[in-house]
């Protein structure tokens, strides 16, 4: 945006009309942390910007009740970011920690930009940050070790708190009739071996190692998704 006055009033020239194009990855995210690529596109101001300002990253836990567009609140955290006007188009990375696991994070990225005056009559430089990039999203994993999962070989007959693990795993996915009791009875040895046959297993009724892969990685979806 520009604007012209007359000899009292200086000329203005503002970042905020002109295209900041911003890139970004998500990579590495673990249960506490992720990892943010970013590529700032070059400031057209060029040399009519004398102060040079950082962008600024900010980041929260997007509640349940947000859409997916949410709006900055004030109670995010936030980590400014350099960048030069030396490249075309800066690369810079960023690691968010001490994150909690299981959550979706909004992200957004703003450009502080300075609207500054070309001559020197006096008038002080103004800065903003202007957030016009819509925020983007990743979820934390889930911690495998808060997952109720199976640790031990099952079969016909067994009695164990894991057995209701398995009987869920196999009631939710249509190989036998939903059941909460704790006994490998007739009905989910019978759900194993479907199991098994769906997933290309050796159809033997017990849940051994590569059958707890199969299911152990489900539970884990399955919490990730609550």
């Amino acid at each position: 945006m520009t604007s012209i006055a007359f000899a009292s009033f200086p000329f203005f020239v503002s970042a905020q009309s002109l295209p900041n194009m911003i890139s970004y990855s998500v990579q590495n995210v673990t249960t506490t942390s992720a990892t943010i690529t970013f590529t700032a596109g070059y400031d057209q101001l060029g040399s009519y910007i004398q102060n040079r300002q950082p962008l600024t990253l900010k980041y929260r836990i997007l509640s349940n009740s947000e859409g997916v567009n949410p709006q900055i609140n004030g109670t995010e955290t936030e980590i400014p970011l350099q960048y030069t006007l030396s490249s075309q188009a800066p690369i810079q990375t960023v690691v968010l920690a001490n994150l909690k696991q299981n959550e979706k994070y909004a992200v957004w990225i703003g450009h502080q930009a300075v609207q500054q005056c070309v001559t020197s009559v006096g008038c002080p430089a103004i800065v903003y940050t202007d957030y016009d990039i819509p925020p983007f999203f990743f979820t934390t994993k889930v911690d495998p070790s808060t997952v109720a999962m199976i640790t031990k070989n099952l079969s016909f007959e067994t009695t164990s708190s894991q057995v209701a693990i398995l009987k869920k795993y196999l009631a939710e996915n249509n190989f036998m009739p939903p059941s909460t009791t704790t006994t490998f009875d007739m009905p989910t040895l019978v759900g194993v071996i479907k199991f098994q046959i769906a997933n290309n297993l050796t159809t033997d009724g017990v849940v051994g190692t590569a059958s707890r892969n199969i299911i152990n990685q489900w539970l884990i979806n399955q919490a990730q998704a609550q």
